[in-house]
């Protein structure tokens, strides 16, 4: 039997409008890693995969478009 390939998920956030329709969607492009050594270990790569592309809404309303970034997204906009 085959080992079984540990399947990495996405940190996405959704907009959605008044009716609760989705709008769109982003998946964080920009995962935090570090390793630090006999310091510290965080890599969110070890789990999640990144997406590929910054996110633009148009929310069709009076507010106009949003751009949507998830934490250290913001550092790279």
């Amino acid at each position: 039997m085959q080992k079984q390939e540990k399947k990495k998920i996405y940190n996405t956030s959704f907009l959605f409008d008044d009716n609760g329709e989705i709008l769109g969607c982003h998946r964080k492009m920009h995962l935090f890693d570090i390793d630090v050594k006999d310091k510290i270990y965080f890599k969110e790569s070890d789990t999640l995969n990144s997406g590929n592309s910054v996110t633009v809404i148009d929310t069709k309303s009076k507010i106009g478009k949003i751009g949507i970034g998830i934490c250290y997204d913001i550092r790279f906009f």
